[in-house]
């Protein structure tokens, strides 16, 4: 369009020189965002534990997707039921418990049935005689106090730290779900402001463009506004991106989903 200008003598030499440079500079903002988009495939390629070298297409675009998030107590309280960290945690709490109660029935006086049954010689041609015994046997551990109340002492202090782990434990998760439904709400929040801005940016840029076209202004006016519309839209995609990001960690202290290690596939098509 400048140059078009410039032959009709609307332009000069100024605004080419003006106009050249803002390409420049676009086109190796590209080469940048080309890179950056290279680096992040191999990375992706690497966690989901993927060939490096296998074509990866993808379907879902980058955009607001709806999603029903349950506020406050209501998200903690889900957290707290789904979280396998707590839930693991409960099992060891279970384990030590179980451990406590056992060092503590070592202590008690037991009690058990006895008897036998079997041949006996009563003379020396007589050796095959049935003879049975019964009886009940009690035992006391007496000279075992101090090992057993060790042992009592020794079970009680792994069950207060199971305890402990797992009231920190559900501490941390209700912490994780705040500060995540915060960050979500604040990634909504942007993604509606970097809209209005790319927006009102694209309004500028259309009239600077007919102020051009009409000759009441030179490019500098448009240089500014492609400027401002090409940041407004790296805006609006990092707001985007940052949802995405916030909306994966909401889920994540949700106990929605788990990490995984990557697994390398055995074959693929």
């Amino acid at each position: 369009m400048t140059r078009d200008q410039l032959k009709s003598g609307l332009a000069t030499g100024v605004d080419e020189v003006r106009a050249a440079a803002s390409e420049a500079q676009v086109a190796y903002q590209l080469q940048q965002a080309l890179g950056a988009a290279k680096d992040a495939t191999t990375r992706l390629h690497r966690a989901l534990g993927l060939p490096l070298d296998l074509p990866i297409e993808l379907t879902d675009p980058l955009g607001i997707v709806p999603a029903s998030s349950p506020d406050g107590g209501d998200a903690v309280d889900r957290a707290l039921q789904q979280r396998p960290e707590l839930q693991a945690l409960e099992k060891t709490l279970e384990q030590r418990v179980t451990e406590k109660e056992a060092a503590v029935a070592a202590s008690y006086p037991t009690i058990g049935l006895i008897g036998a049954i079997g041949p006996s010689g009563v003379l020396p041609t007589q050796y095959d005689y049935r003879t049975y015994s019964y009886g009940i046997q009690m035992s006391v551990p007496l000279y075992q106090g101090g090992a057993l109340v060790a042992r009592q002492d020794q079970a009680e202090s792994r069950r207060r730290q199971a305890e402990l782990s797992l009231k920190d434990g559900r501490h941390q998760v209700e912490e994780d779900v705040r500060l995540a439904e915060d960050s979500l709400n604040t990634s909504r929040a942007q993604v509606k402001a970097a809209q209005l801005r790319l927006d009102l940016a694209q309004r500028l840029m259309q009239q600077a463009q007919d102020r051009f076209v009409s000759g009441v202004a030179d490019n500098l006016e448009m240089v500014d506004a492609q400027a401002g519309l090409a940041q407004a839209r790296s805006d609006q995609i990092g707001a985007l991106g940052g949802l995405g990001m916030a909306q994966v960690n909401y889920d994540l202290a949700l106990g929605q989903i788990t990490y995984e290690t990557p697994t390398q596939p055995e074959s693929l098509p």
